[in-house]
């Protein structure tokens, strides 16, 4: 993890930066635990043992998979404020990483609904002019 810049981690969609990293045995998990305290201590944020098996679970939500996790630095970054703007605090539990993350499924869900209806009501445009091109 901190073999790579942290700024090379915005271009990983572009490139074959891996940004996921095994947590299958317990010195692994122990290091990335150690990587999240260090990440929220440098944000002035506290993180408990519940608040960071939460912020674990979330992230195999993600990955859906338990033993392969993501760290990347900004994506990490971006959860911990997150979580902590959410709040208004800075000493975080399991209950505000869990309710930052309903709040991005609402948010994601209300985006997604949103482009699906853009999405329909554009075919049926085409569809209505094709038919019109039909008729004329």
């Amino acid at each position: 993890m901190a073999e790579l810049e942290e700024n090379l981690y915005s271009f990983a969609d572009y490139a074959e930066i891996e940004s996921y990293i095994s947590v299958a045995e317990v010195e692994e998990q122990k290091t990335w635990a150690g990587y999240v305290q260090q990440m929220a201590q440098e944000q002035n944020i506290e993180l408990d043992f519940l608040a960071l098996n939460k912020l674990y679970q979330l992230l195999v939500r993600e990955s859906e998979n338990r033993f392969l996790i993501n760290a990347s630095p900004l994506k990490l970054k971006e959860i911990l404020q997150d979580a902590s703007t959410f709040a208004e605090k800075t000493a975080l539990s399991a209950v505000d990483f869990e309710g930052i993350f309903q709040q991005k499924l609402a948010q994601y869900g209300f985006l997604k609904e949103t482009n699906l209806c853009r999405y329909f009501k554009r075919a049926s445009l085409c569809r209505n002019a094709r038919r019109n091109c039909w008729t004329n």
